[in-house]
């Protein structure tokens, strides 16, 4: 009895990760050598995403498709391994990110994130079709793909870490599996200078510094974020010069006015 596993978006509620059974409504879940899938080695996949009951639930269904996954964690606790070393502990050979993407804070973010490994192939899977932040994600080197199953996703992180997609992909051009990129393009050129700025000044933050940075957004002062987020208020006070330094704005007030202009651009 096989199980298929599929991600899911409503338009009232976040992105969700759904598991199908059989015409009996039930599922069992099997080794690989029992399926019979999947490759004798298994890909090594680092796995991020926006719900860590969604992240929880790749893993597992990756597992029982023969890959080797093991959850990245993108904003680890102070004391915490980096994303760096997490990707070099694991030995991953593609990093996988599942996310519902508009151009907003989140893309500046999922940019930062590839380029802590830009060696490593990254494959984006996007319960909606991200509009415009494809074509950022896919200069960036990332292979972006819209509503796909575990299955799918598998022999997608199996191609990329072999270096498989040449039949796809035109010499130097960006892989792009669902046809995303065309569309992705005008709509981000259609962009003003301003959005596409903010993007990237947002994406030049470190994981502390977008720490900071949400906690002003949420409303918190420089005594609140160091409580919330373990540090020494003069820690913080030291990451928040630098947060403004690199988005270049004068004050807390434009630093937050600037991701709320990111967060107001509608999803094209």
């Amino acid at each position: 009895m096989n199980a298929d596993y599929a991600v899911a978006a409503a338009s009232d509620a976040p992105a969700r990760l759904q598991v199908v059974g059989s015409e009996t409504g039930r599922t069992t879940a099997r080794s690989p050598r029992e399926q019979g899938t999947g490759p004798s080695r298994g890909t090594r996949v680092a796995v991020a995403a926006d719900q860590r009951l969604v992240q929880e639930t790749v893993v597992l269904g990756l597992e029982h498709l023969g890959a080797r996954p093991r959850g990245l964690d993108p904003r680890p606790a102070p004391g915490q391994d980096s994303v760096r070393i997490q990707l070099s502990s694991m030995r991953a050979e593609v990093g996988l990110v599942i996310a519902t993407l508009a151009v907003d804070d989140t893309l500046a973010e999922l940019l930062w994130l590839i380029e802590q490994q830009p060696r490593l192939p990254w494959l984006v899977s996007c319960p909606q079709d991200p509009g415009a932040a494809a074509a950022p994600l896919a200069e960036a080197g990332a292979t972006v793909i819209v509503g796909a199953s575990l299955d799918r996703m598998r022999t997608l992180v199996d191609r990329l870490a072999e270096g498989d997609r040449p039949a796809e992909a035109p010499r130097g051009g960006a892989w792009d599996p669902d046809g995303v990129l065309d569309s992705a393009r005008e709509c981000w050129a259609d962009l003003s200078d301003d959005h596409r700025e903010a993007v990237r000044r947002l994406s030049g933050l470190t994981a502390r510094q977008r720490d900071v940075l949400d906690a002003l957004v949420r409303g918190a002062d420089v005594e609140g974020t160091a409580r919330g987020l373990g540090l020494a208020e003069a820690t913080v006070r030291t990451v928040l010069k630098q947060v403004l330094r690199k988005l270049g704005v004068a004050d807390r007030v434009k630093a937050v006015l600037l991701v709320e202009q990111l967060r107001a651009v509608p999803h094209l």
